[in-house]
C-alpha cells in the first residue's frame, strides 16, 4: 500500500510532475553509482528486457557510500521522490513492472521467485485505476459485505528485517521505481515475526489513505484487510495509514 512515512501523507499525488523530472532522477542515480539493469523507458515506463549492465564510475566506491549512509528521508529527497509522489500521471504497473520488483527481491534474498506470487484473488477482488486528486488507487471489482476479507497481505508481500538490505534492494531498481518502492514501504510488527519492513508487490500497494477508510486489519499485527462496512463494486478501496507505526530508527533509517 502507498504508506510512506505518515508525516508525508500531505505530499501525496496532487500535482503534475515536471517533464524533466525523469532525467533528473536518472542523473541522481548515476551520481549514486546505481546499476541500471532492467532499465525502463523513464518517459513511458514501458519495461524492456535489455540489460544495460552496470555504469562504470570513476568514483563509484565513494558515490555508493552516499546512499549506504543515508537515512530514509535523505534518500527520498535525494531521488526527488516528492515530485514523483505529486505526479498525478504516473502509470499503473504492468505485470512486467511488478516482475522487476519480485525478481530483484528474490535475487537479493536468494529465494524462489514463486514465494512472491501475487494474491491469486487480486483480479477478482480489486483492480488498479486512477483516483481523482490522489493519482493511482485500487477499486472494488465486486461487492463486499462488512467483515469480508478484501486483501490478504500475507501473500505477495516482501519483508526485510535489515535496513541496509532494504536500501540495497531499493537502489538496485531502475528509476523511478525506487520512489515507488519507498512510497509503498511500511513498518509493521507482523504476527510472530516481529518488526519488519514490508512491501506488497502487487496492486494492493496502490491503496490510498482516507479518513473515512473502508478497509482495516482486525488487529495491528495482521496483514489481512477486511471491509469495515459494505462496499459497492467500483468503489475505491482505502485504509488508514495512521493505523501503523512508522519508526525508521528501528532499521537504522532515521
Amino acid at each position: 500500500m502507498q504508506r510512506i512515512h505518515h508525516q508525508l501523507i500531505v505530499l501525496r499525488e496532487h500535482m503534475t510532475q515536471p517533464s524533466w523530472i525523469h532525467a533528473t532522477v536518472a542523473t541522481i542515480f548515476i551520481s549514486f553509482g546505481i546499476a541500471t539493469q532492467d532499465l525502463c523507458d523513464t518517459t513511458t515506463m514501458v519495461m524492456t528486457n535489455t540489460d544495460f549492465g552496470t555504469l562504470q564510475l570513476t568514483n563509484k566506491e565513494t558515490s555508493s557510500k552516499k546512499w549506504e549512509s543515508s537515512s530514509f528521508m535523505d534518500l527520498y529527497e535525494s531521488l526527488n521522490c516528492h515530485d514523483h509522489a505529486y505526479d498525478s500521471n504516473k502509470p499503473l504497473f504492468s505485470a512486467d513492472m511488478w516482475a522487476v520488483l519480485k525478481r530483484k527481491h528474490a535475487s537479493q534474498a536468494g529465494m524462489d521467485l514463486s514465494l512472491l506470487q501475487t494474491d491469486e484473488n487480486q483480479d477478482v477482488n480489486y483492480y488498479a485505476g486512477y483516483s481523482e486528486g490522489k493519482g493511482r488507487g485500487i477499486y472494488a471489482a465486486r461487492d463486499f459485505l462488512e467483515g469480508e476479507l478484501v486483501h490478504d497481505g500475507s501473500v505477495g508481500t516482501a519483508f526485510w528485517n535489515d535496513g541496509m538490505q532494504w536500501k540495497k534492494f531499493v537502489m538496485s531498481l531502475p528509476p523511478p521505481m525506487p520512489c515507488d518502492a519507498m512510497e509503498w514501504t511500511w513498518i509493521q510488527q507482523v504476527e510472530d515475526k516481529g518488526w519488519l519492513l514490508c512491501l506488497t508487490m502487487g496492486n494492493a500497494s496502490l491503496m490510498n489513505h482516507d479518513d473515512n477508510f473502508n478497509t482495516a486489519p482486525s488487529h495491528k499485527r495482521s496483514l489481512q484487510l477486511y471491509a469495515v462496512r459494505d462496499i459497492k463494486m467500483g468503489e475505491e478501496l482505502t485504509c488508514d495509514y495512521g493505523y501503523f507505526d512508522t519508526n525508521w530508527d528501528l532499521f537504522g533509517l532515521a
